[in-house]
């Protein structure tokens, strides 16, 4: 089959003519690229050559498409082919095939861009990309390669020798972490560890003692008691966990020492592990000494090398902080988790059983850290502020005292004076378990009791091991835009006791100039929407917020662990997010591109029932709005049970039942979505509020004053922090109004709106308070004082015609109690008067109203409001009404005598 003209081509016009034959070609095959029969892919892994064959067919799709005059469709393919072509590209080896989908995929974007050019009345969208896809997972981990101004590819099983060559090898080993301020005071030269110590071993296997590793002038102490926590396992359990991330290594598993002096280290970086390549040079004190992690005895140096390729990721010895389960997880992979002793949620006893549990089983490892919130004490009991202890033992003695013993491996502190190594009697007793000596409890191990270390203590850091977990699921993204995934577990699968899941977000690291200035947090929740139908669920509910199963707060740390009960797999569980930096002002406007760089992210999901993680981040329909709002003091009326829900803020849409070029038709169904966003003060999501968004029918101005049941199209449905979406599969053009509201009334806050149609919203105007633009009058009174007789109110003092609105509502019991207003017209010379507006007995939770309607003052009229309220609720003690009249006159409501 030959290329045919373009619907829209003009004889000569090039800018419209269809890509050459040298480019594409449509065949009766299943491809249409030309070269692809010539293409030499005997070069390329079986999975490349099969990814490059599916490209081939959706290109192909794309020329199909435009020949036939789908322009919208070819638009969309030739977009996608693109993407996967530039995600392929990559991954194949330089050289003429590269060069040739180089120019296939130029091609393809030309002929992208000349379809949008051609026809700019078309709704042409680029395909939103899957973040679960493979290749939205690979431009996020590319991204992400580059930490502080390196690159870092992953990890490779082969020695890179082989494919980049020994010199690359080298060129990349010999770039040194920069030295710290101290580090450059004392500084002589870098030198090989092997010519300070000719007889110095990469690894000593019989030197596994906790207490030797000692940390240098380095600020690195989470690093340094990392190892030494690692070292303590290996000891108690006979693992090789400790130097797992070191290579080369030896036939018994552990390194040995290197030929060429240089060393492969493999660490857990940015969602997957990492190559970070070091040669054996360390820093050199003037006095001769290494200025690095070392062996207190002499016995090995590998702690050095491990840490000098975790100073060049983090840019430097100059090293801004971190905390051992940060440091543990890039070492190990174990899960991180964080308890804060100082938290409100802090349990002692349950976190005790947790940690001994695991610490004695070898499934978890342990330090902890202390902060400078009570710096006297602290030193007094010879603490180091803003530092980072090994946990080497957990252990309850006979008598039932609950004991940790600790290790600081800090060696450059210099002792004190004998005053202040003294202990009180007050210490004495407070810390039983203290080692008297300051000297030696600074630089080596001391034990105290469990009570005793949540009082100097801050942190506990924990760091799990995952492989009891069967299924873990792994996703890579982006912070923009706000994404959200869904988890979904086997319908078949019988629960045990107490299964819980673990969720872990980690931020991916950057600079450390910035990474300490993003926020972030999540929360999981249930879907209620997509586990029932809104028929089937109690109305009642829908007055109640639906809390997560589990949130973490704002904070900027790098990791953030949130476990929650599985006992439903029938249900499907939603995962949002909440990301901001906190720059200032002057950051924020000087450089822009600080705030619109992409942030790389990973979701770590460990279950033990097999599950399916898939992205519900809203795939965008045709045509949107996006509104931007806030519930104030007088906007923010609370839930549809609250007779104050009318006065939340509302938009009405109108939606036309025709597409651009096609016949209107009203019997149109289309799909619908809006989603409601909470936001904080930053930026962020505002996880602390509940919300709800309902599309309801309504007439008039479109302001809804009452909520029924059959006017509601469309609900979220419960309650739900931060976030509410509704969707409509088969939505009727016509007009709505769109309510976003809070759970309780007088809630103050920002909120975004986005709205989505496939068809147009011709019109989305917001909808005005209710006697917006008009004078207003109060008159309020008590039923008890009615029924003793006391008369209705008149209203008088307009000229000419007036536009007025008036309404009634109970004060104490809104919709408790029948209430009626009625509306009576008095004449100049008559006394009775002509009842206009006769009304009705109602229980509305917004109370009785009239009109709009046009009051008529041209001759010498007044108007006297009646009214009613039906039953013994009514005189309860304290209850009464308040009577409200809107005119766009300034009139006059005044109370009169009975009978007059």
């Amino acid at each position: 089959m030959q290329c045919v003209l373009s619907r829209f081509q003009q004889p000569g016009d090039e800018l419209n003519s269809p890509l050459t034959r040298d480019s594409l070609e449509v065949e009766g095959s299943e491809t249409g690229i030309v070269g692809a029969r010539r293409m030499d892919l005997g070069s390329v892994s079986p999975e490349l050559r099969s990814k490059l064959k599916e490209v081939q067919v959706i290109a192909s799709w794309a020329t199909r498409q435009e020949t036939q005059g789908d322009y919208e469709q070819a638009f969309s393919l030739y977009v996608d082919s693109v993407q996967k072509y530039l995600h392929l590209i990559p991954t194949v080896p330089d050289g003429a095939l590269k060069d040739q989908l180089k120019a296939i995929s130029s091609k393809l974007l030309n002929r992208a861009e000349r379809i949008k050019s051609s026809r700019p009345q078309l709704s042409l969208r680029a395909p939103i990309r899957d973040r679960t896809s493979s290749e939205a997972q690979d431009a996020v981990l590319r991204r992400s390669q580059t930490i502080n101004g390196l690159k870092f590819q992953p990890w490779s099983t082969s020695d890179p020798t082989s494919s980049k060559g020994s010199s690359y090898h080298s060129q990349l080993a010999l770039i040194q972490p920069a030295l710290s301020p101290v580090q450059k005071q004392a500084f002589l030269k870098w030198s090989s560890i092997k010519e300070v110590n000719p007889g110095l071993k990469v690894y000593d296997p019989d030197a596994l003692d906790p207490t030797d590793i000692v940390q240098d002038v380095v600020t690195d102490c989470s690093l340094i008691a990392a190892f030494s926590v690692l070292i303590n396992h290996a000891k108690r359990f006979q693992t090789k966990l400790h130097t797992a991330c070191l290579y080369p290594k030896g036939p018994d598993g552990f390194p040995e020492e290197s030929s060429d002096g240089i060393y492969r280290v493999k660490l857990f970086l940015n969602g997957v592990d990492r190559e970070i390549l070091v040669d054996d040079q360390v820093p050199i004190s003037t006095t001769g000494s290494s200025m690095c992690a070392k062996s207190r005895r002499g016995l090995f140096f590998w702690p050095g090398l491990v840490e000098k390729a975790y100073m060049k990721v983090m840019g430097g010895y100059d090293f801004v902080g971190s905390n051992s389960s940060v440091d543990l997880h890039a070492l190990t992979g174990w899960t991180p988790e964080t308890i804060l002793l100082t938290s409100q949620d802090y349990r002692s006893e349950r976190s005790w059983n947790r940690v001994s549990s695991g610490f004695s089983q070898g499934r978890c490892l342990v330090s902890v850290g202390t902060n400078a919130n009570n710096l006297d004490a602290l030193e007094n009991v010879g603490l180091v502020p803003f530092h980072d202890y090994a946990v080497i033992d957990i252990q309850q003695d006979d008598k039932g005292n609950r004991l940790v013993t600790l290790y600081n491996a800090w060696n450059v502190v210099e002792p004190q004076s004998a005053s202040l190594t003294q202990w009180t009697t007050q210490l004495e007793n407070a810390l039983p378990k203290i080692s008297s000596a300051r000297r030696a409890e600074r630089v080596g191990t001391f034990t105290i009791s469990w009570e005793s270390l949540q009082m100097y203590f801050e942190t506990v850091y924990l760091n799990w091991d995952p492989s009891p977990f069967k299924f873990q699921r792994l996703v890579h993204f982006f912070h923009h835009p706000l994404p959200a995934f869904s988890l979904k577990f086997d319908h078949g699968t019988a629960l045990c006791a107490d299964e819980e899941v673990w969720v872990l977000l980690t931020r991916h690291l950057d600079s450390q100039v910035t990474d300490s200035k993003k926020f972030m947090s999540f929360q999981v929740v249930v879907d209620d929407q997509e586990r029932k139908p809104r028929t089937q669920r109690n109305d009642d509910s829908l007055n109640h917020g639906l809390p997560p199963l589990t949130a973490t707060s704002l904070s900027n740390s790098t990791h953030l662990l949130a476990r929650f009960p599985l006992e439903d797999v029938q249900a499907t569980y939603l995962i949002n997010f909440s990301f901001h930096d906190d720059l200032d002002p002057k950051s924020q406007t000087d450089d822009s591109s600080i705030i619109s760089k992409p942030i790389g992210f990973t979701l770590q999901i460990l279950s033990r029932v097999s599950m399916s993680l898939a992205d519900s981040s809203p795939v965008s329909l045709p045509f949107s709005k996006e509104i931007e709002g806030q519930w104030t003091s007088k906007t923010s009326g609370g839930n549809h049970a609250l007779a104050t829900y009318s006065s939340n803020p509302m938009w009405r849409i109108t939606i036309e039942g025709e597409k651009l070029g096609a016949a209107r038709d009203d019997s149109a169904r289309v799909k619908f979505r809006a989603s409601l966003t909470t936001i904080d003060p930053n930026g962020g999501l505002d996880t602390r509020k509940p919300v709800n968004v309902k599309i309801i029918r309504s007439g008039g101005d479109g302001r809804v004053y009452d909520v029924e049941r059959r006017d509601v199209v469309a609900d979220s449905g419960n309650y739900t922090l931060g976030r509410a979406h509704l969707r409509v599969n088969e939505l009727s053009a016509g007009k709505y109004t769109i309510v976003p509201s809070t759970y309780q009334a007088g809630v103050i806050g920002s909120f975004k709106l986005q709205l989505e149609c496939d068809l147009p919203l011709t019109k989305v105007e917001s909808v005005p308070p209710e006697g917006a633009g008009m004078y207003k009058r109060v008159g309020c009174s008590s039923w008890e004082e009615e029924r003793q007789g006391t008369s209705s109110w008149r209203l008088t003092g307009g000229r000419g015609l007036v536009k007025s609105k008036i309404r009634l509502q109970a004060t104490q019991q809104p919709g408790g109690y029948p209430i009626k207003l009625s509306l009576i017209q008095h004449h100049s010379g008559h006394e009775a008067g002509e009842l206009i507006c006769p009304g009705i007995f109602t229980d509305a939770l917004s109370g009785a109203a009239i009109g709009p309607l046009q009051l008529s003052f041209s001759e010498p009229h007044h108007y006297t409001i009646a009214v009613e309220a039906m039953g013994k609720n009514c005189v309860t003690k304290g209850e009464g009404y308040v009577l409200t009249v809107y005119a766009d006159q300034p009139l006059s409501l005044d109370r009169v005598p009975h009978g007059k």
